[in-house]
């Protein structure tokens, strides 16, 4: 009753993609003369609003056409003289599916080859003749036309499909609007696109979704086919909808082979379902709808009870299956199951909002540039971040990405292929880091490999973890020089072979230095038998006075047992002296340019070691610098020793010896201490006999002192020939 409002349904069984390097261009009027009476042609010439294609192919000339229609006539006779004749529609259907099969396979492989196609043959033997009687022929033979026709007809990027199901002759007969519901997959099985036209070679039909768009509107789809860009072939440049006075409505966005992409309205039932059921009832004046709220996944379905008449008034309805059973459920970005005949509604709703996606004209150039500088600024940032900086940057750009494009562009329906950007801060971060791994790590390996012979690993970790902190070239810094040497090292030497020699200064030195590496110190070098260190760079650390110290008393407490292990095994016993001074000095990598050493130079350096030499002078162990005392007289016990004007400096240094650090144990050496200290006043004081008597105090409680017997022979000294009046109680070293 109503045939111009029905739109029905029909599939290709077959559909071939061209490809862009295809020739097969020559063979779709071939194709236009072989389905001329089949029922898809017959479909299309009943179509109230057909498809204009505005294509320059090379159509075969009407007589030639004609030719190859009586050949056609002729293969279909043949076949159904062959064959039993049909008695169910099944075996109709059949029949011909047959005739359409061997045509085809006619115009695919045979047409045009004069030495299969015998209607080509003919043609090329009655060429004169035909030039005659068709005006158009221009050719000089039916070869140089046959290469011309091949070479004019490009191919056409738009899928063919020749091999179709319609519906049942019932409901074709008078039928004036159809259209295919084939589905369009991608790679994943997803439905993203809708493929709005085929064709059956040079003739053009819609898919089921705009046939009902063009139906509801009584507007018309006009193709503009053209070159593409690349390749020998055609597609679609243009897709727009005029009305019936020709008048451009709008634009649809098509791919050149006339997919468009669906922008879904949401999960299933975001467009109202209603059962057939209700529809056929004639006695129920309302229906039953079901609805998704607000159109958004997770929301949930109404059911509401609408008025028929009101509900259905001016609007498509898109009759299909939802069962699970009938297996037309389909995957889609927002569900698995997603109701086939939903992807159509969805493709109409986009013709009829105009609410598309579409692809930016400009990406193809925008994007590359915009690789581009994006590559290189995050090359550039990459490469001054470490792994971590690097990752809240890499995740902060590529959230900011997804973000515009999700936000700014999809919501404004512009797809851009945003992977790509995505994809390549990824991989431009794992490239980096993991370059940077590499390379970094075997410097750091390196380097931590070099400075651990000559600082504590804590202090190589320090300055792995910022370089920084290790300035090449010197720079003044606050630190504590520590030298210590071998008392008698020549006289040992003379006594033991070298081998021997180098055993018992290695098994002396190892100890030595892990002590030094233990307190944080540097080791700068060993000179024979000595070793030099310094504390409080590369790193500096405002302790570093109590670290050298410290080192200082553990090197003692270490000479102690090497002693022990010495006299075990018949080894000459040694001993040593430690100066300490603390002071600015230079610290860097010293030398040449092709030989450096990191290493400290400075007054205070030379004083350390005249420190270290004193010790011989007062029997000592360990003297330390008046500077070093202000820096741990808090927490260690010293005392002090003299009033000295060593060699090369003018004015006199105040040392002290280094005892024990805290609360001594020793109760003696505390009352040793106090006793020296009294009498060193009152040898200051010039009361010398007084001081004597301290100093000899001093002795009962430490036997072991050498300082306090010094200090009495010069009390003795200065009690036979008395100070003059200007003395200062500088005592002043003839050695270094």
């Amino acid at each position: 009753r109503h045939p111009k409002n029905f739109v029905l349904g029909n599939f290709s069984n077959d559909t071939t993609v061209e490809t862009e390097d295809s020739e097969n261009g020559f063979r779709y009027p071939c194709h236009d003369v072989a389905m001329a009476n089949s029922p898809i042609s017959a479909i299309r010439s009943r179509q109230a609003t057909p498809i204009l294609a505005n294509d320059d192919s090379v159509p075969l000339p009407p007589e030639f056409a004609e030719i190859y229609a009586q050949y056609f006539k002729s293969l279909e006779d043949e076949i159904r003289s062959t064959l039993p004749t049909p008695k169910s529609n099944f075996e109709k259907y059949q029949l011909e599916q047959k005739i359409i099969t061997e045509k085809i396979n006619f115009c695919d492989n045979d047409f045009l080859d004069p030495n299969k196609d015998e209607t080509a043959k003919a043609l090329a033997e009655n060429w004169p003749a035909l030039r005659e009687n068709i005006k158009s022929l221009t050719a000089s033979s039916f070869d140089e036309w046959a290469s011309l026709f091949r070479t004019s007809s490009h191919n056409i990027r738009v899928p063919e499909a020749l091999n179709w199901t319609t519906s049942l002759k019932l409901f074709q007969t008078n039928s004036q609007a159809n259209g295919y519901f084939n589905a369009k997959l991608d790679n994943d099985g997803n439905i993203r696109r809708a493929q709005l036209v085929s064709r059956v070679g040079t003739e053009y039909l819609p898919s089921i979704a705009l046939q009902a768009y063009l139906t509801a509107t009584n507007f018309r789809a006009d193709l503009k086919i053209s070159p593409t860009k690349y390749g020998q072939s055609k597609g679609i440049s243009q897709f727009r909808i005029t009305n019936s006075d020709d008048e451009i409505q709008h634009s649809v966005p098509v791919s050149t082979d006339g997919l468009m992409m669906i922008n879904y309205a949401g999960p299933q039932h975001s467009i109202p379902h209603a059962s057939i059921a209700d529809l056929l009832d004639l006695n129920k004046k309302t229906i039953h709808v079901t609805t998704r709220q607000f159109s958004k996944k997770g929301a949930p379905e109404v059911i509401q009870e609408i008025d028929k008449a009101l509900f259905f008034k001016d609007k498509i309805l898109v009759l299909g299956v939802t069962a699970i059973g009938v297996f037309d459920l389909r995957v889609t970005p927002f569900d698995e199951n997603y109701p086939g005949v939903e992807t159509h509604a969805n493709v109409i709703d986009n013709l009829l909002r105009r609410d598309f996606f579409s692809r930016s004209e400009s990406e193809e150039l925008a994007m590359p540039a915009f690789m581009i500088l994006i590559g290189l600024l995050s090359s550039l940032i990459l490469a001054r971040f470490g792994a971590l900086q690097g990752l809240i940057y890499t995740s902060i750009l590529i959230s900011l990405i997804l973000f515009v494009d999700r936000y700014y562009l999809f919501g404004k329906g512009i797809l851009v292929s945003s992977a790509f950007p995505v994809v390549q801060v990824f991989l431009t971060y794992m490239a980096l880091t993991t370059y940077k791994y590499f390379t970094e790590e075997r410097a750091k390996k390196e380097l931590r490999g070099t400075f651990s012979k000559y600082v504590s690993p804590a202090i190589v970790e320090e300055v792995l973890k910022d370089p920084k902190n290790l300035e090449l070239g010197g720079r003044k810094e606050r630190i504590t020089v520590f030298f210590s040497d071998v008392r008698g090292f020549t006289t040992i030497s003379e006594k033991l072979d070298p081998r021997a020699l180098s055993d018992l200064l290695n098994s002396y030195l190892t100890p030595m230095t892990d002590l030094v590496f233990k307190n944080k110190g540097t080791l700068d070098k060993y000179m024979g038998d000595a070793v030099m260190a310094f504390f409080g760079a590369p790193i500096h650390y405002p302790d570093h006075a109590k670290q050298a110290c410290r080192c200082a008393l553990q090197s003692l407490e270490k000479l102690k047992e090497l002693q022990e292990e010495y006299r075990k095994k018949g080894l000459p016993v040694i001993d040593i002296g430690i100066g300490l001074n603390t002071g600015e000095c230079s610290v860097g990598n010293m030398g040449s340019q092709t030989v450096r050493n990191y290493t400290v130079m400075g007054d205070a350096v030379n004083l350390a070691s005249r420190l270290e030499g004193i010790n011989k002078e007062y029997g000592t162990r360990i003297i330390i610098s008046e500077n070093t005392y202000e820096d741990i007289k808090d927490d260690f016990i010293c005392r002090e020793v003299d009033w000295v004007r060593v060699k090369g400096k003018l004015q006199p240094v105040k040392i002290y010896e280094l005892l024990a650090e805290g609360k001594a144990a020793d109760q003696r050496l505390i009352e040793m201490t106090k006793s020296f200290g009294e009498g060193y006043r009152s040898y200051h004081e010039k009361q010398f006999k007084n001081a004597i008597e301290h100093f000899e105090k001093a002795l009962t409680h430490h036997g072991e002192d050498p300082t306090s017997r010094i200090y009495i022979e010069r009390c003795q000294e200065f009690l036979a020939d008395p100070p003059p009046e200007n003395w200062d109680g500088v005592y002043i070293m003839k050695t270094k």
